[in-house]
């Protein structure tokens, strides 16, 4: 049993029968010898974070980059996820 905070190497360590983690798909799709378990509940949430500079924050390809982002990684958003990024320019 090991511990790590990389989901590769969770990823990894799981495909080795070292035990369970919760892993994004894009991750756990990619590696071989991995299975879903259902554990009758939602897994618990994760914060991401994307960091740029202030003076990008209006800028149309950082917008396009933050809107696949978070495509990519919510599909939808939840009502009870508070949206930080800034709001698209009229």
């Amino acid at each position: 049993m090991g511990r790590s905070s990389s989901r590769h190497v969770q990823a990894r360590m799981c495909s080795e029968g070292g035990g369970l983690a919760v892993l994004p798909l894009q991750v756990a799709e990619t590696t071989p010898g991995l299975e879903r378990v259902d554990l009758g509940e939602p897994p618990p949430d994760r914060e991401v974070w994307l960091g740029y500079h202030r003076d990008f924050q209006h800028h149309p390809r950082l917008r396009a980059l933050i809107d696949a982002v978070e495509a990519a990684l919510l599909l939808e958003l939840p009502k009870s996820v508070k949206r930080v990024f800034p709001p698209r320019a009229s």
